[in-house]
């Protein structure tokens, strides 16, 4: 752990240093550094939990205290480092990029003011001592999940004259054509 705190210190300033004496490192508890050197304007520490009870889901909420995160500072990329050290790489990033995702996503179709042009955060980027290929395929189902959970709300907000059955039945349709998937739509 001392390693990893003097890289970080060597990345982004004594800031790190002070900041890690009040972090415990416990479920959901959060600490925001403006860092003295890098690019990045803001490092925030997310806690696991004890190294005994980290696993997907503590990955899961952690990123979604994240994405809520980013909505209320207004970041567009956000970025994390996962450690080769958590169980099952592949499935906590996949955790990771689900529980971002999901925090994140606001259906904004019937706003009726100006929200400054903010959507949310438009990028996850993950990285650290993780093999590639259990990163990208975590990454990749993750990705996949988390799309198809906000279609599926995207659809139950919509309202009903804008989903009737012909309507819901193109929708089908084209996504069946941009994925790849067999759809059968009939008229009875």
């Amino acid at each position: 752990a001392s390693e990893r705190l003097e890289g970080l210190a060597a990345l982004f300033g004594p800031s790190v240093e002070r900041t890690v004496l009040d972090f415990s490192g416990r479920l959901e508890e959060q600490v925001l550094i403006f860092p003295e050197k890098g690019r990045a304007k803001r490092v925030v520490f997310f806690g696991l939990g004890s190294t005994a009870d980290i696993n997907e889901e503590s990955v899961r909420t952690s990123l979604a205290e994240a994405g809520h995160l980013a909505k209320r500072l207004k970041i567009e990329t956000a970025a994390m480092a996962l450690d080769e050290a958590l169980p099952e790489p592949d499935r906590c990033a996949q955790a990771a990029v689900e529980g971002f995702m999901l925090a994140s996503y606001s259906f904004t179709k019937y706003f009726t003011t100006d929200r400054g042009g903010y959507t949310g955060p438009e990028r996850l980027v993950l990285h650290g001592t993780i093999s590639e290929k259990h990163l990208r395929r975590g990454v990749e189902y993750g990705r996949i999940v988390s799309e198809s959970v906000c279609t599926a709300r995207d659809l139950v907000n919509l309202s009903p004259d804008e989903k009737t059955p012909t309507q819901f039945g193109k929708a089908v349709e084209k996504s069946a054509k941009k994925y790849g998937y067999e759809a059968f739509v009939w008229d009875k």
